[in-house]
């Protein structure tokens, strides 16, 4: 009701000048270098006001971020529609990078859990919010609460593997991937970070093993291509490395970037080759 209101009163505005316009120059012929400035700035101010009043609220609104975290948010509390909303309203905050006042609703939805969906779901949001914020212990524990209500959710497992790679314990990352690829064979992004971990220790024929099961022509992962650039230098594969790179920049990769990325890895992998 205020746009509306707000939006009346410039067209009013507008109208009221056009009329003092009409007033100055026609019935009383003064001269129109007098107020032609004058004019013009008013207008402009007018223009610019009106079009930051209809300006789309860029905030994103509940049920775009119901769609888009449909996956992450499954079944939690779907037969309880305001404690639903509450859960979105949160995540609406963990999708603005607002992870402490996110963590905070997240960790008072706790107390209203009753089925296993709601507490894999809440525990999953508020370990990634404490991730995020660097209390990665805290995070660990409450992805396994997660798991524990859900064993098949793939993103807890995921982001354990994430953050078991960090600390170095490498192979217990390998694991929670592979767990997570064998729930979901289609899940993109445990393929892809197989073939990050495999890049890293050079085990070059595991990493375009996975990285080509991650990749896709409209790949939705934007790495990936970066990933099989990088892995089919090393491998010698030219054609494949062109391949990969001109889809990285298409995806909004630096190639220059890129190509340095490129060149580091193969003198980490003489070197690696070499120690050998």
């Amino acid at each position: 009701m205020r746009k509306w209101i707000l939006n009346a009163v410039i067209i009013i505005l507008f109208l009221a000048i056009a009329a003092l316009f009409v007033y100055d120059h026609i019935i009383l012929d003064k001269p129109i270098e007098n107020n032609i400035v004058r004019m013009v700035l008013i207008v402009a101010s007018l223009v610019i006001t009106l079009i930051r009043i209809n300006r789309p609220n860029q905030e994103s609104p509940l049920w775009f971020i119901e769609k888009v975290y449909k996956e992450n948010l499954g079944e939690a509390f779907k037969s309880k529609p305001a404690l639903r909303k509450k859960l979105v309203s949160a995540t609406k905050l963990f999708h603005e990078e607002k992870y402490f006042k996110a963590n905070e609703k997240f960790e008072n939805l706790l107390k209203k859990c009753e089925t296993d969906a709601d507490f894999s779901v809440v525990y999953c949001f508020t370990a990634i919010c404490h991730e995020r914020t660097g209390l990665l212990e805290e995070a660990k524990d409450y992805y396994e609460k997660s798991l524990q209500y859900d064993p098949y959710n793939v993103s807890a497992y995921n982001n354990m593997a994430t953050i078991l790679k960090d600390e170095g314990k490498v192979e217990e990352a390998i694991i929670y991937l592979k767990r997570a690829i064998d729930i979901n064979p289609e899940y993109l992004n445990g393929y892809h970070n197989l073939a990050g971990i495999y890049l890293d220790l050079f085990d070059l024929e595991k990493a375009k093993y996975y990285g080509e099961k991650a990749y896709t022509p409209d790949c939705p992962i934007r790495q990936v291509p970066t990933t099989l650039a990088v892995i089919s230098a090393l491998l010698g594969d030219e054609e494949n490395e062109k391949k990969y790179i001109k889809h990285a920049v298409k995806n909004g990769q630096n190639e220059y970037l890129l190509k340095r990325t490129i060149e580091q890895y193969k003198d980490m992998y003489e070197q690696e080759c070499s120690a050998e």
